[in-house]
């Protein structure tokens, strides 16, 4: 999608627009599995997602995952327990809970930093602490099938001038996040929008 850039972005936000971040693989592949538990958590009955003889037989070839799990397929692994593999037991008071690790394992990342990628460093507004996140609109292409591993690269698509708010003072924040799968095929595109503001007092925040 084609973002429209505000005639009065501020200066500070100029040289971020186009700039991409490096690929962020999400932490699982898509399954035929996770297909099944998305479609029965959000109640979806499409046999596309669940019957795999009539997938073979239609357009697709196979399984496809519903077009709004696409931000799903980015979620980091979660956290374990135990320390190591001797002390599995979880009642064990030796075994202490750890996050997720951050490095990087055959090219994929392991961990969800999608967004504190987006939220944090380079691309907050000066003169801002907090954020509120103010509308999600995602795009599709081709499907997502059992096999796919996904990978986004985001970069800022627009920044408006310092605006004055209910919450406080500062700066409405489109981040626009592209979806690849294992094959460098845009699958979907996500257009995040944020306010990135400070409080001002005597402004209520509720």
């Amino acid at each position: 999608p084609v973002v429209a850039v505000d005639p009065e972005i501020p200066d500070f936000a100029k040289p971020w627009i186009g700039q991409q971040t490096d690929p962020l693989w999400g932490g699982y592949p898509v399954s035929d599995a996770q297909i099944m538990y998305w479609a029965d958590m959000a109640e979806d009955m499409n046999p596309l997602y669940y019957d795999c003889e009539y997938a073979r037989a239609s357009r697709h070839g196979g399984m496809i995952a519903p077009f709004p799990s696409m931000f799903t397929w980015m979620m980091g692994r979660p956290g374990h327990f135990g320390d190591r593999f001797e002390n599995a037991d979880p009642d064990d008071d030796r075994v202490r809970p750890w996050p997720p690790s951050n490095e990087m394992h055959d090219g994929r990342l392991i961990g969800n930093r999608l967004i504190t990628t987006l939220l944090a460093g380079d691309w907050q507004p000066p003169d801002t602490s907090k954020y509120a996140a103010q509308r999600v609109r995602q795009d599709y292409g081709p499907p997502l099938k059992p096999g796919d591993w996904l990978y986004t690269r985001s970069e800022v698509a627009n920044c408006t001038p310092r605006k004055r708010t209910r919450l406080g003072e500062g700066h409405f924040l489109t981040l626009l996040t592209s979806f690849y799968n294992d094959r460098d095929v845009l699958v979907g595109t996500s257009q995040y929008s944020f306010f990135f503001y400070e409080a001002v007092e005597g402004i209520s925040t509720v």
